[in-house]
């Protein structure tokens, strides 16, 4: 199966390059990238986001998009604008690093969800980048393990439906006719073992893709959790779409179809946003992401701009007619550490689709749907984030000011989690 990106392979051309760059512009560059240039030797490669100053204006977007009548017609228009826009935007950057010999750079992607490029670039090439007037920013693309080990819950085969599906009452929406027939959920996690009984007649059919999904952590067709039987990305799409098959019904949508997109673990921006250009290109109605990164400070180091590439990312996603379901972290018992308005964890920080009249601070709005977890008592559970949120010092944004201000209202719902 070939590479689901747009991939650009480098011509072996010979360019001179002086002995080192004597100009470079550290305020592109986050001070976790600084610190791999520093102490790793200079001509190793070290996998990196690009971040292009020019990213589509989503009033400019709404307006385009607001002629078509339905919504596979808006969605493949933004997806086909998004596209265009990339390219167009990305070419000077893409020319240089084109130019660039194979030991410099390689392993080039452009993304359009998020006007980014992702590449494997050594020092001398990360700092000449820096000097490039289309270029934002430039940080580091990690590997970050997000997900405990993880050990699935047993569901108790005397009992017809289980407890989570009973606390929101989804059964009595059941009733009422509506079992997600017809919704496409594209589960962004581990893969999901599709054959387990529960879920293997609930899978997404395509003809390109035979095993349900894509794999983006190891770039192959073959979206198999890789933990199997008890995963959490099979966890997860048993919680949407489990259909009772092996005793207990334990998905609130036992009609909805589930595509598997694997893009953990460990978690970095680029599969992820691989991931959702794939679950939105494809057809995808919703993303369940439970997942994140770990919000330090929004102010600074990396995770203000892995939060402004991934609330760019959400900000397509809903032109394009899609909105994601999104864990606000398990942050809440480390307050002390990641206190308000740092405790949501990115992208479950940003913006809703709509505003909570609650929402006396107006700001910019994304695709997210953030959801925070409760005990069997109703109550907050302990180890579910906490918000509000704040974007007020994140250039570009500059919205949602806390303190003064009450910040961004997160999460917007709650729920039995574990």
């Amino acid at each position: 199966m070939k590479n689901m990106k747009k991939v650009f392979f480098i011509p072996l051309v010979f360019v001179f390059f002086s002995s080192s760059i004597d100009a470079q512009n550290n305020d592109k560059m986050d001070s976790e990238l600084q610190q791999e240039m520093k102490f790793r030797d200079p001509n190793e490669m070290i996998r990196v986001n690009i971040i292009l100053i020019r990213q589509y204006d989503q009033m400019e977007m709404r307006m385009k998009s607001s002629v078509f009548q339905t919504k596979e017609e808006k969605r493949n228009f933004v997806v086909g604008e998004l596209k265009r826009f990339s390219d167009e935007t990305q070419q000077g950057v893409l020319d240089v690093l084109s130019a660039m010999p194979s030991s410099s750079v390689s392993e080039i992607q452009s993304f359009w969800i998020s006007n980014f490029i992702n590449c494997y670039a050594n020092s001398e090439a990360i700092e000449e980048l820096s000097l490039h007037p289309d270029i934002l920013f430039i940080f580091f693309d990690s590997n970050i393990n997000v997900l405990p080990d993880f050990k699935s819950s047993v569901s108790d085969p005397t009992r017809e439906t289980t407890y989570n599906v009973l606390k929101v009452n989804a059964d009595k929406v059941w009733e009422l006719g509506f079992e997600g027939e017809g919704v496409i959920v594209s589960i962004l996690d581990t893969g999901v073992n599709y054959y387990h009984h529960d879920i293997r007649n609930n899978m997404w059919i395509h003809p390109d893709f035979p095993y349900h999904g894509y794999n983006f952590i190891d770039n192959n067709n073959n979206p198999m959790d890789h933990q199997q039987h008890g995963g959490h990305g099979t966890h997860v799409a048993g919680t949407v779409a489990g259909d009772g098959t092996s005793g207990s019904k334990t998905g609130v949508a036992p009609k909805a179809k589930i595509m598997a997109v694997k893009v953990l673990d460990p978690f970095s921006v680029s599969a992820l946003c691989d991931g959702i250009e794939f679950s939105v290109e494809y057809g995808a109605h919703i993303l369940n992401l439970s997942l994140g990164y770990k919000v330090d400070n929004l102010q600074e180091g990396p995770y203000s701009e892995v939060s402004k590439t991934l609330r760019s990312a959400m900000i397509n996603v809903l032109e394009a007619g899609v909105i994601a379901s999104v864990a606000a972290g398990n942050e809440g018992n480390s307050l002390n550490i990641r206190p308000i308005p740092y405790n949501i964890q990115t992208p479950g920080n940003c913006p809703p689709p709509w505003l909570h009249p609650d929402q006396t601070t107006i700001g910019g709005l994304s695709a997210v749907v953030c959801v925070g977890s409760t005990d069997i008592n109703d109550s907050i559970a302990i180890s579910s984030s906490r918000g509000p949120v704040t974007w007020q010092s994140i250039a570009g944004y500059n919205d949602y000011p806390y303190n003064p201000g009450m910040g961004l209202i997160r999460p917007d719902i709650c729920a039995h989690g574990r």
